[in-house]
């Protein structure tokens, strides 16, 4: 504790610690699912609607659904796209230069794109993935 009252005295150290200390918070907040059990049992129901209103046209096509159209519950999660494919609904929060994460709410656990191993189910049916 000294040591930070030390570097602190100076009022450019001050602030360039401040930075770095939200810096820090912002990047360590970033990407991380909600564990709000009951919002995601409704992004959940929100999710299986946009199954049947925005229903792929053959098995190897997708639907992006326009942010004017997104339900409450997802729009809540703050995705940067929302898309509908024949096994579910891809809510991709964010993209980096190696993947993506988000939630997946697939039709069925069986289903799923990704390897097993990269998911976290967070309420019945409602999936996180990070990047893998």
């Amino acid at each position: 504790m000294d040591m930070l009252w030390c570097l602190m005295r100076n009022s450019k150290d001050a602030v360039l610690i401040a930075a770095t200390l939200a810096v820090m918070t912002l990047l360590t907040g970033c990407g991380r699912p909600f564990l709000v059990s009951d919002r995601l049992k409704e992004v959940r129901v929100e999710a299986q609607t946009l199954m049947k209103t925005h229903a792929p046209a053959s098995a190897s096509s997708f639907q992006i659904v326009p942010k004017r159209q997104w339900p409450a519950a997802i729009k809540r999660l703050e995705p940067t796209t929302v898309t509908v494919y024949p096994w579910g609904v891809d809510i991709k929060r964010d993209a980096i230069p190696y993947g993506s994460y988000g939630y997946q709410v697939p039709r069925s656990k069986a289903v799923l794109p990704r390897p097993a191993d990269c998911y976290t189910e967070r309420s019945p049916g409602v999936f996180w993935h990070d990047p893998c």
